[in-house]
């Protein structure tokens, strides 16, 4: 019996420390931007690893994204049937991208896209893109006769190091630093706050 438990100890200790080692270990933003001290400058290792997601004809190359990253889209049609749509829906449902498709003029193709704050799509601010999104191919544009099961993504509410300025206003810290201020909502006729002052009195204190 001991014999047994400790057996059993073993394989679930290194099953644990397998598993542990396979997560993907990513660092943050506010430890990317502390390593540029040190040398290190590289944004590789705050984004998520390649994770290929697949059905069928479509593949995309990962299901975790950080806001302002690239989505990678890879088709390799399957059959020369395949004509249609692919529509990329939002975490609300909405449709955000559309590509139209013909196996028999194009049999692969591939392209990419970053989601992004809208005023035509309603898509007012980051926490509104934020969530889990859809891929899906609609048999001649039919999205109710889909040809495979759709890939599934997560954007995650975190910021792609220097692409803050798409999501936030931006302002400057008193090392002279970019850094974000409120949150954009481009769905707001008055919503431009005015940073020009705050750089004009920095470039004041730094001039001789």
């Amino acid at each position: 019996m001991i014999a047994i438990i400790v057996g059993s100890a073993i394989v679930i200790g290194a099953t644990a420390w397998t598993v542990n080692e396979t997560i993907p270990k990513v660092s943050t933003p506010d430890e990317y931007y502390e390593s540029i001290m040190t040398g290190e400058t590289s944004v590789s290792r705050v984004v998520y690893p390649d994770d290929p997601q697949i059905s069928g004809s479509l593949q995309i190359n990962k299901d975790k994204y950080l806001l302002g990253e690239n989505i990678y889209l890879i088709m390799n049609h399957q059959s020369i049937m395949e004509i249609g749509k692919l529509v990329v829906y939002t975490p609300n449902g909405e449709p955000y991208f559309i590509y139209d498709f013909d196996a028999q003029v194009k049999p692969s193709w591939k392209t990419y896209f970053s989601p992004d704050i809208s005023l035509s799509k309603g898509m007012c601010s980051y926490d509104k893109i934020v969530g889990e999104w859809t891929i899906a191919m609609g048999y001649k544009g039919d999205m109710n006769d889909i040809m495979y099961e759709p890939i599934k993504f997560t954007l995650l509410d975190v910021v792609l190091p220097n692409e803050e300025y798409k999501f936030f206003h931006m302002t400057v810290d008193y090392e002279g630093r970019d850094v974000k201020g409120l949150a954009k909502n481009v769905c707001l006729m008055d919503e431009s706050i005015d940073i020009k002052p705050l750089i004009e009195e920095r470039l004041k204190e730094q001039t001789p």
